[in-house]
C-alpha cells in the first residue's frame, strides 16, 4: 500500500512538472487516522478507532514552492476542518457570508505573512464511535494546547453504560498519555468538560432533524448508477454475511436495473430484495454471485432497500454489494 501510494504521488508530481504547474499548485498529502493494530507510533498511545493521540494524529505536508518555504513546519494544533478554509485562502475565494465554517486557514503557519493569534488557545473536539445518533461524553477527546480530556468508552459501541470515566493529561509533560491527572487538576477538567458540552450542543442543533440518516440518491441525471455496499447500510455490520439495510431517496419513478452481488455458495438459495413496498424472490443457482433484475419499478421518495439470501439448512446471510442503474 504505501508503494502504491508513493507511486501514484510521484505520477502527480511527474505531471504537475510537464504541465509546467509545480511552482503556483498547492499540494496537500495527509494520512488516515493511526494503524488499525497496535503498532509503533512514536512516543504516543493508542491505534486507529482510540481518542488517545496514536489513534488521532495525522500528518499533513504542504508544497506550493511560489508562496511555501520548504522546510517550514508547525506544530500547532489544526484538524482536517481546517482543510476548507486553507484551500480558500490559498485560492483568494471568500468564503460565503452564510457559511460558519468551525476551520481556519493553515497558510499564516507556513508562510511568515500572516496573523498567528489565536492558536495557542484553540480548541478541538473529536467524536467517533457506532450508532445513528452522538451520546454526550461518549468515545471524545477535547484538546487545548497542553491537555486533553477524554472519555475512551469504545469506537465499537453505540452507547455506554454508568458513569463517564474521564481521563485529564498534560501532553506537553506526558505525550504518551500515562499519568491521568483527572483527580488532581480538577479545574481544568471543569473547563475542558464545559467547554465540550457547549461543542457537542452546538454541532447537535445544526439543523432541524439534525440526526436523521443521510439518503442516498437513486436516479440522478449526474449519476445513472448507484452502487450500495456494506459500507453505507445501516443496522449491519461491515462483516460477511450480516444483514443491514440502505435509506435511499428515488428522485424519480421508472424502471431501473439492479444487480446484487454476493459470495458464491455451493448450494442454492432464494433472494429476497425489497425496495420500499416492492418486494422480490428469485432462486439462486449453486455458484452463482450475482442475481441481474430487469425493469424494476421503483416509486419516487424516501425508500428502504433490503436484501437477503436464505437457504433450506442456513441462516440468512447478506449481499455486499446493489447495484441500481436508472434506465
Amino acid at each position: 500500500m504505501i508503494t502504491n501510494v508513493d507511486r501514484n504521488v510521484g505520477r502527480l508530481q511527474a505531471k504537475l512538472e510537464q504541465l509546467e504547474l509545480t511552482q503556483n499548485t498547492l499540494v496537500i498529502f495527509l494520512v488516515d487516522n493511526g494503524p488499525n493494530s497496535l503498532r509503533y507510533v512514536g512516543e504516543m498511545r493508542g491505534m486507529k478507532t482510540h481518542v488517545h493521540e496514536g489513534g488521532v494524529r495525522s500528518p499533513l505536508w504542504l508544497q506550493w514552492p511560489a508562496r511555501l518555504k520548504a522546510g517550514t513546519s508547525s506544530d500547532q494544533l489544526s484538524a482536517h476542518i481546517d482543510l476548507m478554509p486553507t484551500i480558500l485562502d490559498a485560492c483568494g475565494v471568500p468564503a460565503d457570508e452564510s457559511v460558519r465554517l468551525d476551520g481556519r486557514s493553515l497558510l499564516p503557519l507556513f508562510d511568515g505573512g500572516g496573523e498567528q493569534d489565536g492558536w495557542a488557545d484553540r480548541r478541538i473536539v473529536l467524536q467517533s464511535h457506532r450508532g445513528d445518533r452522538p451520546v454526550r461524553y461518549h468515545h471524545f477527546f477535547i484538546r487545548q494546547g497542553r491537555w486533553k480530556l477524554l472519555h475512551a468508552s469504545g469506537f465499537g459501541r453505540e452507547n455506554f453504560s454508568g458513569e463517564p470515566k474521564f481521563e485529564l493529561y498534560d501532553l506537553s509533560a506526558d505525550p504518551r498519555e500515562s499519568k491521568n491527572l483527572y483527580a488532581t487538576e480538577r479545574a481544568v477538567a471543569m473547563r475542558l468538560q464545559a467547554e465540550y458540552d457547549r461543542w457537542f450542543d452546538d454541532v447537535g442543533g445544526t439543523r432541524p432533524n439534525n440526526y436523521a440518516p443521510p439518503r442516498i440518491h437513486v436516479g440522478s441525471p449526474r449519476e445513472s448508477e448507484t452502487a450500495l455496499t456494506r459500507q453505507d447500510w445501516r443496522g449491519g455490520t461491515w462483516q460477511a454475511n450480516s444483514i443491514g439495510h440502505w435509506e435511499l431517496h428515488v428522485l424519480r419513478d421508472g424502471p431501473y436495473d439492479v444487480d446484487v452481488l454476493f459470495d458464491a455458495r455451493a448450494t442454492s438459495e432464494q433472494l429476497f430484495l425489497r425496495i420500499g413496498d416492492v418486494k422480490i424472490r428469485r432462486d439462486v443457482k449453486p455458484g452463482a454471485d450475482s442475481v441481474s433484475l430487469a425493469g424494476v419499478k421503483l416509486p419516487t421518495g424516501d425508500q428502504r432497500i433490503q436484501a437477503e439470501l436464505r437457504s433450506a439448512t442456513g441462516k440468512p446471510r447478506g449481499v455486499y454489494q446493489v447495484l441500481i442503474k436508472a434506465r
